[in-house]
């Protein structure tokens, strides 16, 4: 717990977050990360402006109900999406923004998996 506050609280007093930090989330460099989220897909859970605090979890792990945050490989307009899981086999999930009318156009992997969201940071 100790080390989670302490990257949260280098995080934001740096007040950035850079594709370096998720990809070190990524990668198991670190267990905690902050991002931005930038629209309204996620509403009325996470709302457009909101900084939505995610941590490393194993992808076997993710269960149906999380909300996760993956490399959007098909939107080079949008880098990272913030949904929720609505669909999972052992190999892949399918997710959908609460405030969307439709899912995800694409199965999410294991590969493009980043973290899932534990809470807001106020």
């Amino acid at each position: 717990m100790k080390k989670i506050f302490l990257v949260f609280l280098l995080l934001v007093f740096t007040g950035c977050v850079t594709d370096d930090s998720l990809y070190n989330l990524k990668e198991g460099r670190t267990s905690t990360s902050i991002v931005s989220e930038k629209t309204h897909s996620m509403y009325p859970t996470y709302v457009g402006g909101e900084t939505v605090i995610i941590r490393k979890e194993k992808f076997d792990n993710v269960k149906v109900g999380d909300i996760i945050i993956y490399r959007n490989y098909q939107n080079y307009n949008v880098d990272y999406v913030i949904h929720r899981v609505i669909w999972r086999d052992s190999e892949s999930l399918i997710c959908k923004g609460d405030n969307n009318g439709y899912i995800d156009e694409h199965p999410i992997f294991k590969c493009h998996y980043i973290g899932t969201a534990i809470g807001v940071k106020y």
